[in-house]
């Protein structure tokens, strides 16, 4: 049996399975979006470079795709980090041409 219910697993819990789950070093941010890009619409697109990730999960409807990457370390205060600052990297980092 598979649980992907997340960390409150009722599944997990009511067969009394444990997770001891981790902690990542690195920040994450997820974004909702519509994209405009030479890409295309209809691929997963992962960019795993050594510094920072970026994956771009095409979601239903027009254009539409979920990004999540992890915030680099050069970002000195990341609770203050905004999409067009994400946008910006994303950019320069990919070298493809896109609108958001």
């Amino acid at each position: 049996m598979i649980g992907c219910d997340g960390a409150r697993s009722v599944v997990r819990h009511a067969l009394g399975f444990t997770f001891k789950g981790g902690a990542y070093e690195q920040l994450f941010y997820v974004a909702d979006t519509k994209l405009k890009w030479e890409v295309g619409f209809n691929k997963l697109v992962l960019f795993p470079p050594r510094n920072v990730f970026c994956g771009f999960f095409p979601m239903a409807g027009n254009n539409s795709h979920r990004i999540i990457g992890t915030i680099p370390k050069s970002f000195t205060d990341p609770e203050k980090v905004t999409f067009s600052d994400l946008a910006l990297l994303m950019k320069l980092m990919l070298r493809y041409w896109m609108a958001f």
